[in-house]
């Protein structure tokens, strides 16, 4: 005997297994390329008066644009200096940031600025809590080092 039992009947959609004695879950697969892949795009450093058309027009040349959405401040009303591209195929992601994975960045040019392009994953995608953690312990040194200076 291998020492693999799976028990039946189950119930559809579950798939319970035991090995050696242990149970097991069994998943899918996922491929790297799967795995770190998403349509949607964080776009930064724009100007916060950027015609929404200018933005889709640029990102359009890597493919088909669903929708862009602008981060607005809460008080103000305005436009903050990002926005998050959504293509209908992660492909166009992939693209624009020529493969890299978040913390690295892609720079473009839209209208005369440089933009920062990163892939953007759902906030509970282990690289996106990785990069909340970096932000987390940046914010949190810059604190400690400002209460270090010396007050005149």
């Amino acid at each position: 005997s291998s020492g693999i039992n799976a028990e039946w009947p189950l119930r559809p959609g579950e798939q319970k297994h035991s090995l050696d004695g242990r149970e097991i879950e069994v998943k899918r697969a996922i491929t790297m390329k799967e795995k770190f892949s998403t349509n949607k795009l964080f776009v930064g450093g724009l100007p916060p008066k950027l015609p929404n058309e200018d933005v889709v027009d640029f990102f359009k040349s890597f493919g088909e644009v669903q929708d862009v959405e602008w981060v607005v401040d809460r008080v103000t009303g305005n436009r903050k200096g990002f926005c998050f591209v959504i293509f209908t195929d992660p492909g166009s992601v992939e693209e624009v940031t020529d493969g890299k994975i978040p913390p690295q960045s892609q720079k473009h040019e839209i209208k005369g600025y440089t933009v920062e392009c990163k892939k953007k994953f759902p906030d509970n995608h282990p690289v996106q809590k990785k990069i909340k953690r970096i932000q987390q312990q940046k914010k949190e040194k810059s604190t400690t080092d400002s209460a270090l200076i010396p007050l005149l």
